[in-house]
């Protein structure tokens, strides 16, 4: 066994939860793919300024023995947005449009409406860095049977849309919101200048130019690709209906692509804001990597990137999530050149990703990235004080059930759901993308619990 096969048999067989890293035990990533019913996961991993190794794992389908390889196409969901946002960079570089620009001027096919009279102004800055104060998180897509809308409509709103109007709510500039309707204006702000299908622009400044030829932003997806796509997976580990949901959000959550792709435009930002030879200036990896609004006391937003900075080092990446598929990636544009993309065909990736993405951070020392470890004795069965009833502001009830060594959650009318130990106080509401945390008082006792959602914590209170 060489050295790099070595590093592969560690990182597949080292996964655990960060917030854990002081006890739990390190994981086979086969065992936890079973666990969370993820079918397949994919893997790249950059060291020293490329690609070290990529693999596939498990298969393309539940009940099926068609292999993931290293060219299996996943819907990279929100990863979608910062390769996008590369493409329209480029164009600001080449004098197609502005980034402080009011994006009105440039809209022919839609304007951003007024708001009771008021006449918002945003700019390609503040829509690509989340800060123009526009609604819509998210996108859920339309699976085979359903008619598939226009940008305009989803921008509306209008049927057959599935979600809610893009409209601004927020002064424009203020804060940071995510807002995948913000990124689908700047779409069609391209589409209009242009003049061509988005698929074909991030094509022509984007996907071609950075060689990530298993990549393409056609939505439907062509039938020429079907031969090698991995199917998403519900929570259950059964298959979506038809196999994906169709995203005409092409620049919020349209592309398709695998890790090496991924890993392909984190390099190519990794040598250009170095200064080094890369098909993207360095003019455009700055303008991606430099803090535009902080995001969170760890985190900040770049344009169309989640930043990190320590003393020593910084990172960029982004997360996905779609039905059925959960990826995330991470790449250093100081302190290192290293990073990695994992993706996965099943809602539970999520919790996966992140585990992998541990273990190769442990397995190449990135710095910064994990907690120092600490010799912490095994965690006790699941204190006792804990159960009881919590009331959340939104007046939803969450009662904790101890079944054992066991605690449950009883959400009104939903079916009871485990909850599995992070840490001594914090536990993941399987099998949601889900978390809480339980708080107690300076007399030890246990008065209420932050639960975590969709990015967005939420403060309940004890209710019995």
């Amino acid at each position: 066994m060489n050295d790099i096969e070595a590093r592969i048999h560690a990182v597949e067989n080292g996964l655990f939860s960060k917030e854990a890293a002081s006890y739990m035990p390190h994981h086979a990533l086969h065992k936890r793919m079973a666990e969370e019913r993820v079918p397949g996961v994919s893997i790249a991993v950059i060291n020293d300024g490329k690609i070290e190794w990529a693999k596939g794992y498990g298969v393309r389908a539940m009940r099926q023995l068609h292999a993931v390889n290293t060219e299996t196409l996943f819907q990279a969901a929100s990863i979608s947005k910062p390769v996008a946002t590369l493409a329209i960079l480029r164009l600001v570089e080449a004098g197609k449009f502005d980034l402080d620009t009011d994006v009105n001027e440039y809209l022919t096919s839609w304007k951003v409406p007024p708001v009771e009279g008021w006449q918002p102004r945003l700019t390609l800055r503040q829509l690509l860095s989340h800060s123009a104060g526009t609604t819509v998180h998210g996108f859920l897509g339309y699976n085979h049977t359903e008619a598939v809308p226009t940008l305009a409509q989803i921008l509306d709103g209008a049927k057959p849309a599935n979600s809610d109007p893009v409209r601004v709510d927020t002064l424009p500039g203020a804060q940071y919101r995510y807002s995948g309707g913000g990124i689908s204006i700047v779409q069609l702000v391209a589409t209009d200048v242009v003049g061509k299908p988005f698929a074909e622009i991030a094509y022509e400044w984007a996907l071609q130019p950075l060689g990530m030829t298993r990549s393409t932003y056609a939505q439907p997806l062509p039938e020429s690709l079907y031969a090698n796509v991995a199917v998403g997976h519900y929570y259950t580990g059964e298959p979506v209906e038809g196999g994906w949901y169709t995203m005409p959000e092409l620049a919020a959550a349209g592309l398709w692509t695998t890790p090496s792709d991924i890993a392909r435009f984190a390099l190519a930002l990794q040598a250009a804001y170095k200064g080094e030879s890369s098909p993207v200036s360095q003019q455009v990896a700055r303008w991606m990597l430099t803090e535009v609004v902080p995001a969170h006391e760890t985190y900040s937003m770049g344009l169309s990137i989640f930043l990190r900075r320590w003393a020593d080092a910084a990172s960029f990446g982004h997360g996905g999530d779609n039905v059925g598929y959960k990826n995330n990636f991470i790449a250093y544009f100081e302190g290192g050149d290293y990073g990695a993309a994992v993706m996965t065909n099943g809602d539970a990736g999520y919790w996966l990703a992140e585990e992998v993405l541990n273990s190769i951070a442990h397995v190449y020392s990135w710095k910064n990235h994990l907690p120092e470890e600490n010799v912490t004795p095994e965690p006790s069965p699941p204190d006792s004080a804990y159960a009881g009833t919590y009331k959340l502001k939104s007046g939803v009830k969450l009662t904790i059930i101890r079944e054992g060594e066991r605690l449950m959650l009883q959400a009104d009318a939903q079916p009871p759901m485990e909850l599995r130990s992070l840490s001594e106080a914090k536990y993941r509401l399987y099998p949601l993308n889900a978390a809480m945390t339980f708080e107690r008082d300076n007399e030890g006792q246990v008065f209420g619990m932050i639960f975590e959602q969709n990015g967005e914590k939420m403060e309940g209170w004890r209710a019995d």
